[in-house]
């Protein structure tokens, strides 16, 4: 066992005044009402639904919280904004549980540690709602590394005054600690393990549970603020093991054991009440209790003042608000005091005892100026990241400043910016992946298409060269070639001698030609003769038909004497009227038109006299031809069967006219 004496700045404390009851077995009375704080995680049930124990209520939304789980059986009645446990209470949406008195919880179901990765751990314990002093108890971004751990430290130290619960923990609980810390061991593989404890006589309990697994206990009697996770990674950690060092909570650690050893999610957790109390000390109440009902069971009057947290870091909350805020895991400790009447702060006189109890060595005088002006960047400059919010300054400052209040708001309005720009930071990473994906698709789209492209032009000119004739380069394809010329040569040959055999025989068939010509002949002068006597009869019909018309036309003559007579002198009017009008110009207009309409008159009898001469006689020689051809085919014809009745002896036989 080692122990640690000095560190740089900081107080010495004196040791609580009397020793608190140990309230953590007393049954805490289940309030009717949970007012569980939804801060960074997303609510996954509905009002009016009903909830068993253990269930989850809320998931976490981003790497910095936990998931959240019913501490009580019942049914959520509303999800609102309401003023949350926190500094400058500040409003958060809150899932109000009302308890139905029964305590109905889902089965649980133990983990295999053996089966678990580091960032398996890590997740499962954020989906358990374990939560450490940033967030998760194990960051994913650490969990994410590939390093093995050098050293893991279990912290325990209480040195603030009034804190009394890890203490009551370490008496009450110390086999599920030691539970705990083999699984972690298990999992994790540190090089090293060292449970850190305060003075108070919390070794004795886990000396032998350490000198059996090997551990280290290291007993820190170092001045306050001796319990942050900085200054006891300073202490403990050699600088080969300082780069890769894991600083967890002993309530946290517990919690781990119970989530994963036996699928508990964390729903509750110890808590110090102290101050004007009837009963004053730890106990563990569930999460979201309302503060108003862990201070009534303690006995506190209804004037007093309430302090979340230790003797120096602990803020004042409004009274009249502790019916609405819950109690969540950063809630270790609650005081009861009676009202201060607030002292007249002053300017800073800059005597420069915040400096020298400083354990971080900042110059707080010269960092509140900068925060006062809400200059992130000189803050930063002057190590608002360093400091661990002790609140020692704010003790010794004669000009009573609030530079506590003034540090953790600073810190915290930087915290939320930070997240703030890093989530602004991925949503501008994923627009410009997405911007990228589209356009390498895009451009492997047309890759594609134009790859496409290019094998249908091979394809297309391949097939242009296969279908291109052969014989040029080809042997075979010549004699194939002369093959063909050969065979229709060959054709042609004996075309030549049909055509002669049909000359011949032309010239064999002009005799019978001849005959039949004659027997034509013949013929057609019977059908002249025939057409002769139609016309004979035709003119004898046309002539009757005329003398017809004359009688009529007599008779008609007769009967329209008096209607003849009646024109004329009508005519007779219509000359005289048209001989009184002018006659100059009618007279000279009518010549004109009578000679031209002569002329073309004459012009129409002579063409008509020249084409009736012209083409009927070029057809009647054509006519006559054929007629005297078909005569002599005839009279041929008619020779040959003479010449062969005589020769058969047969009589001839006469044709049918």
């Amino acid at each position: 066992m080692r122990r640690f004496l000095s560190l740089p700045g900081g107080f010495k404390l004196p040791l609580p005044g009397r020793k608190h009851d140990n309230t953590a077995t007393t049954t805490l009375p289940l309030p009717t009402r949970l007012l569980l704080g939804l801060q960074q995680c997303q609510p996954c049930v509905q009002p009016g639904q009903h909830v068993l124990k253990y269930q989850r209520l809320a998931d976490a939304d981003s790497e910095y919280g936990v998931a959240l789980h019913a501490p009580t059986s019942g049914r959520i009645i509303a999800i609102q904004p309401q003023a949350q446990a926190l500094p400058g209470t500040p409003l958060a949406n809150t899932l109000v549980l009302e308890a139905d008195g029964r305590d109905e919880a889902l089965p649980l179901h133990a983990g295999d540690p053996t089966l678990l990765t580091p960032l398996s751990l890590a997740l499962q314990l954020q989906d358990m709602g374990v939560a450490g002093t940033h967030g998760p108890l194990l960051p994913l971004d650490w969990a994410m590394q590939t390093h093995a751990l050098s050293l893991l430290i279990i912290n325990a130290v209480e040195d603030e005054p009034c804190l009394t619960a890890t203490s009551s923990l370490l008496e009450q609980q110390a086999d599920k600690l030691v539970a705990a810390i083999a699984m972690l061991e298990q999992v994790l593989q540190p090089g090293r393990i060292v449970l850190a404890i305060s003075h108070t006589g919390s070794a004795e309990s886990m000396q032998a549970a350490a000198s059996q697994h090997g551990w280290h206990i290291s007993t820190i009697n170092a001045p306050y603020p001796a319990a942050d996770e900085t200054t006891l990674t300073r202490l403990l950690a050699s600088p080969a093991e300082a780069a890769h060092c894991l600083c967890l909570p002993a309530d946290a650690v517990v919690a781990a054991g119970a989530a994963i050893l036996h699928g508990q999610p964390c729903i509750s957790r110890f808590v110090t009440l102290d101050g004007k109390l009837d009963r004053a000390g730890s106990v563990q109440a569930p999460l979201g209790t309302p503060l108003s009902h862990l201070l009534n069971f303690a006995g506190a009057s209804a004037d007093c003042a309430i302090t979340h947290g230790g003797g120096l870091r602990g803020y004042a909350l409004p009274a009249d608000q502790a019916d609405a805020m819950g109690l969540h895991w950063h809630s270790q400790c609650l005081q009861a005091r009676t009202p201060d009447i607030a002292g007249q702060q002053q300017d800073c006189i800059r005597c420069g005892d915040c400096l020298r109890i400083c354990p971080s060595k900042l110059q707080a005088q010269e960092l509140y100026w900068h925060c006062q002006q809400n200059n992130m960047e000189e803050a930063n400059a002057w190590g608002l990241q360093d400091c661990t919010l002790c609140g020692l300054c704010d003790a010794v400052c004669p000009s009573q400043l609030p530079l506590l209040e003034t540090f953790r708001h600073t810190a915290l309005h930087y915290q939320n910016t930070q997240q703030q720009q890093q989530q602004a930071d991925l949503a501008r990473q994923r627009h410009r992946f997405r911007q990228f994906r589209l356009e390498r698709d895009k451009q492997e789209k047309a890759q594609r298409l134009a790859a496409r492209a290019a094998e249908q032009a091979a394809k297309r000119e391949q097939a242009a060269t296969a279908a291109q004739p052969e014989s040029k380069a080809s042997p075979a394809a010549a004699d194939k070639q002369a093959a063909i010329a050969a065979a229709m040569a060959r054709a042609a040959e004996r075309n030549s001698q049909h055509l002669g055999k049909q000359s011949t025989g032309a010239a064999d068939n002009t005799q019978a030609d001849a005959r039949a010509a004659a027997i034509a002949a013949s013929r057609q002068a019977a059908i002249d003769a025939a057409m002769a006597r139609a016309a004979a009869r035709k003119s004898a019909q046309d002539a009757a038909k005329a003398a017809r018309a004359a009688d009529t036309q007599d008779s008609l003559a007769a009967t329209s004497d008096d209607k003849q007579a009646l024109i004329q002198a009508a005519m007779q009017r219509a000359a005289a009227q048209k001989a009184a009008q002018p006659t100059a110009a009618p007279a000279s207009m009518d010549a004109d038109k009578k000679a031209l309409i002569e002329a073309a008159m004459q012009r129409a009898a002579a063409q008509k006299a020249t084409q009736p001469t012209a083409a009927p006689a070029g057809m009647d020689a054509d006519k006559k031809a054929l007629i005297e051809a078909a005569m002599q085919r005839a009279a041929a014809q008619k020779a040959a069967q003479a010449d062969k009745a005589a020769s058969t002896g047969q009589p001839e036989k006469p044709e049918n006219t």
